[in-house]
């Protein structure tokens, strides 16, 4: 049989539509199935605190299975969620997750992944969420009138905040002023002491130190300034020479104590 040339052009190009017809059949997936893992707007978090996922699940195909979800850290795996799921063709169905509270092993950077398989132990569908961090460091400012006389009351003012600048809810914060510590509570973010300078206290700047933790493990310090106030309480004139005669020039020293006795500057 003579085939003319044109005749095996088309059977070429026939040869070559079906087996993209093939290739095209082959890589069209069986099942669209889509599994959405929705996270609040939130980048850190610190521990004690709660993470609740929002979850929907559909798929192409009626299914009886099982469904589970894991939290994935840096050090860190625990599958802590597992619940039978049954699942109609077409239907888009949330799974109510119940919310987790971080912990300090999961320190770090962490994400959820879940995972929905057959009564049969085969896979159907799997997705994890973006990526989250874990922290316990908090961040404290020490606000408030840092300067006082001797003999006076001062009051130191705190503020505590988690990473998400959040007011820390609850805990206890140590205070060191002048070789002195004392404790106090966190209140909604929130602390306050109050120190009583002696009398004699010496002049000059003396540092506080605020650390402050929570029972979830969370931590942090701040350190800042505390002026004493030198007061003055007498003076003293030295005069270099103390007999003159017309036209000697007078010198004298006038030279200022505070209350520690000690001589002030810019006597």
């Amino acid at each position: 049989i003579n085939i003319s040339y044109y005749d095996r052009v088309v059977m070429k190009m026939l040869k070559r539509l079906l087996i993209l017809q093939f290739l095209f059949l082959f890589i069209i997936p069986i099942a669209l199935a889509e599994i959405t893992i929705t996270l609040p707007e939130k980048d850190i978090y610190n521990l004690g605190e709660k993470i609740v996922p929002f979850i929907s699940v559909k798929e192409d195909s009626d299914y009886d299975g099982v469904f589970s979800l894991n939290i994935l850290c840096d050090n860190y795996d625990l599958q802590y969620y597992t619940i039978p799921l049954n699942i109609e063709s077409g239907a888009r169905t949330q799974v109510t997750v119940p919310e987790r509270s971080l912990s300090s092993h999961m320190i770090g950077m962490c994400n959820l992944k879940s995972n929905f398989k057959a009564l049969d132990g085969e896979s159907i569908d799997s997705a994890s969420s973006g990526a989250f961090s874990v922290t316990n460091g908090i961040n404290i400012s020490i606000i408030g009138n840092l300067e006082s006389k001797p003999g006076e009351y001062a009051v130191i003012i705190g503020e505590v905040r988690k990473h998400s600048n959040e007011l820390l809810s609850k805990g206890e914060a140590t205070i060191s002023f002048n070789n002195e510590e004392a404790k106090v509570e966190v209140v909604s973010g929130k602390f306050e002491h109050t120190i009583h300078l002696a009398k004699d206290a010496e002049a000059g700047d003396i540092p506080i130190t605020a650390v402050v933790k929570d029972k979830y493990g969370n931590y942090g310090n701040a350190i800042t300034i505390f002026k004493i106030i030198s007061v003055p309480t007498r003076i003293e004139n030295r005069f270099d020479n103390n007999i003159l005669t017309p036209g000697d020039t007078l010198k004298v020293r006038v030279i200022l104590y505070d209350h520690t006795d000690k001589i002030m500057n810019g006597s």
